[in-house]
């Protein structure tokens, strides 16, 4: 079965393992850039730092981490703060972020967002659609996503220190578009 038919199905275990196996493979030297999965594409409501709706599509051709978060999730309220400091620094370079909150009723993701300010945009999935189309297992889980719309590294939770890491990986995937 190839990995391009395991990303396409949707299934949040088969995006999962095509992710994790292409990116293996990547790293290993065994695959290139190219033949990584794309990000699922996905249209949400804006409910902070904009208004109307935000498309994943919209942002190709530039470096964009996507980031599940929720109202109810402990690491979130260390994780937002730090992608927040994180996309002030590098935006400028051209960096770019998004926050999905998967919270059910908006008012409980906008009384979070009163506490943890962040000032790229934030949409809400109340559905939970698109966390299930990327594979999203825990919170908070964060996509980097390459200028071609590729799925370059994956963040599962949150710790101090893991800000650096996803630093150096941005400063990375920004250096290949120079």
């Amino acid at each position: 079965m190839s990995l391009c038919y395991l990303a396409s199905t949707h299934s949040p275990r088969h995006m999962r393992y095509a992710i994790v196996v292409t990116l293996l493979l990547l790293v290993s030297g065994g695959l290139k850039a190219e033949s990584l999965p794309m990000a699922p594409d996905f249209k949400l409501p804006i409910i902070a730092n904009g208004e109307g709706t935000l498309a994943l599509s919209d942002m190709r051709g530039k470096v964009v981490y996507v980031d599940f978060w929720a109202s109810w999730c402990g690491p979130c309220r260390r994780s937002l703060p730090a992608l927040d400091a994180l996309y002030q620094e590098l935006a400028p370079q051209g960096f770019h972020a998004i926050a999905i909150s998967i919270d059910v009723v908006e008012e409980d993701a906008l009384d979070f967002l009163t506490r943890y300010t962040v000032t790229y945009p934030v949409v809400i999935d109340t559905e939970s659609e698109v966390p299930a189309q990327f594979g999203v297992e825990g919170m908070p889980s964060g996509y980097l996503i390459d200028t071609e719309g590729r799925v370059r590294e994956v963040h599962v939770g949150f710790k101090t220190g893991d800000e650096v890491t996803l630093r150096n990986q941005v400063l990375a995937l920004l250096a290949e578009n120079n």
